[in-house]
């Protein structure tokens, strides 16, 4: 599937993308590059994103402290 961006650089998610992924509007998503390529994660889905937040997160914390290390790794 090919989608275009405007020219404010938005892009739109398909909408049977979005409900596959249960993506609601206002859903916060995490954006970061992999070898080239954008990858967008739900943001409530830290866990999945452990080895990106591994400086940041420490093990045995709650999803609320691991949300606020991948917000501080976001904002580096």
């Amino acid at each position: 599937m090919i989608i275009t961006s405007s020219e404010k650089g938005r892009i739109v998610i398909p909408a049977t993308i979005r409900k596959q992924l249960n993506i609601e509007a206002k859903t916060r998503l995490f954006v970061r590059v992999r070898n080239g390529e954008i990858v967008l994660t739900p943001a409530g889905d830290v866990r999945r994103l452990y080895g990106v937040l591994a400086d940041y997160a420490v093990p045995g914390s709650t999803e609320e402290d691991e949300r606020e290390a991948m917000y501080r790794a976001v904002a580096q």
